[in-house]
């Protein structure tokens, strides 16, 4: 009988490595401005519901990773930070049961606190700010060659 050449499974070529991308500079969108003013209001002053849902957005837009908490996380998301912040990671529960995924004032404080302990964050969010209010680097004037002179005549 003769004998079977066993085939063997061909590896998939590897694609040529690429560069890595530089990660998108963290932007403060006028949403995300609205839920951080409102989470980090002074104590005392009068806070707006906000949604789990904007808070979750607001944390992805100026830089923080997300993901589930875990395998047995149930409503948990962690948060981990950029890098500047050394790869700082928390996790937190969305707000469930009456409170229906809204963040009231009672927990918008306690919230507060704990982002500012972990992160910083109020600090972070002032810097992302002014950095949106200073206008983009201006780049220098395209060299345009000199206009000619119409050549005299005599």
């Amino acid at each position: 009988m003769p004998s079977r050449r066993s085939r063997k499974a061909r590896k998939p070529k590897k694609a040529p490595p690429t560069q890595p991308t530089q990660p998108a500079r963290p932007r403060l969108r006028a949403r995300d401005d609205m839920v951080f003013s409102c989470l980090f209001k002074a104590e005392g002053e009068m806070r707006e519901d906000i949604e789990w849902g904007e808070f979750v957005k607001a944390m992805d837009h100026v830089g923080f990773l997300l993901d589930s908490g875990g395998r047995s996380s149930g409503s948990g998301t962690g948060f981990t930070a950029p890098e500047e912040f050394g790869s700082r990671r928390m996790r937190l529960d969305g707000p469930h049961g009456p409170k229906d995924g809204i963040l009231r004032a009672a927990d918008q404080n306690s919230l507060a606190k704990r982002l500012n302990q972990h992160f910083q964050l109020d600090e972070y969010i002032a810097r992302l700010r002014l950095e949106a209010q200073q206008p983009p680097a201006q780049q220098p004037p395209a060299q345009q060659p000199p206009a000619q002179q119409p050549a005299a005549q005599q």
